[in-house]
């Protein structure tokens, strides 16, 4: 579908992608280093710089949509 991000097989280089993550203050740049299956659905490792801190953590795919 397009639009949509598929996640790939974690470990190969097209896990690594830039991304936009969605939050109620407004879209942040972030870069996506793995993909993982979870109970609820897909969740992407993510890092973004929110502010002066450099944030780690893993989100759901919905909150997340490709650069």
């Amino acid at each position: 579908m397009r639009g949509r991000h598929t996640p790939t097989t974690p470990g190969t280089a097209a896990t690594r992608r830039h991304c936009w993550i969605h939050r109620p203050d407004g879209d942040l740049p972030g870069l996506i280093l793995e993909w993982r299956r979870h109970d609820l659905g897909w969740q992407a490792l993510t890092t973004y710089v929110d502010g002066p801190q450099i944030v780690t953590a893993w989100l759901p795919a919905d909150a997340l949509r490709p650069a």
